[in-house]
């Protein structure tokens, strides 16, 4: 499953945007608090995608 499918045009900006400020961090505190962010949005879209997934066929 490809995680963007279930993501947002939201989420999916913003995602794009942690990305670019990756680059841009200066402490590895920095760019560990954009990947956690970055992974909290992946987990939310995946558990969406598993729940649209189980309803779709359970419905």
């Amino acid at each position: 499953m490809n995680v963007r499918e279930w993501m947002t045009k939201e989420e999916c900006a913003l995602l794009d945007k942690l990305k670019m400020e990756i680059l841009n961090a200066v402490t590895v505190t920095d760019l560990l608090f954009y990947k956690e962010e970055m992974d909290r949005i992946m987990d939310g879209a995946k558990k969406r995608g598993r729940l649209l997934e189980k309803i779709s066929v359970n419905g």
